[in-house]
């Protein structure tokens, strides 16, 4: 059997710790997940109530959903609990202040998140109603008008908002003289 060489060895090693390093979080990333850690665990304790009045059952479904949001979180952003724990011992004072910064901006940048995605919405559903309008069916409420034709009431073309005071004024047809009168 042959025995592996030493370059081939150190190789193996430099791979084995680069791939390692590779996986540590930045602080900033880490100040996110905190973040949203954070904000998972006080919506489900607002959910729950004061933890003393509820029951052993209560409890332990308590516990199990901080565990399924803590997990889907760190999945969320494809990291594990320990390799999350382990980046946040090892920071130094420097890390620290970053991790912390981004923290306390995580919840700003996420209304920021929220706002460009109604103000997209509102774009698209305005861009969707923009075009061109299919009318299907219609009635006394809905009739079909043809381009350049007018609306007419009982025979007779109405311009409406015409004149001073905006008075309707019968323009042509039928009982046209017979509008007029009335």
């Amino acid at each position: 059997m042959r025995t592996p060489s030493l370059p081939a060895l150190l190789a193996a090693l430099t791979l084995l710790f680069a791939s390692a390093a590779s996986r540590a979080l930045e602080p900033a990333k880490a100040g996110e997940i905190a973040a949203e850690l954070e904000a998972k665990e006080k919506a489900i304790q607002e959910k729950h109530g004061d933890l003393r009045q509820l029951s052993p059952e209560q409890r332990k479904a308590y516990g199990k959903e901080l565990q399924e949001a803590r997990v889907s979180t760190l999945q969320k952003h494809n990291t594990t609990s320990k390799e999350f724990e382990t980046a946040r011992l090892k920071m130094g004072r420097g890390d620290r202040a970053q991790s912390e910064e981004a923290r306390k901006a995580w919840p700003e940048q996420q209304k920021k998140l929220a706002e460009e995605a109604k103000k997209a919405e509102a774009a698209k559903a305005t861009k969707k109603n923009s075009g061109i309008q299919v009318q299907r069916g219609f009635d006394d409420d809905n009739p079909v008008v043809l381009d350049g034709e007018q609306p007419k009431e009982n025979g007779v073309v109405v311009q409406r908002g015409a004149g001073s005071e905006g008075i309707e004024i019968p323009v042509g047809g039928d009982d046209a003289a017979a509008a007029a009168s009335q």
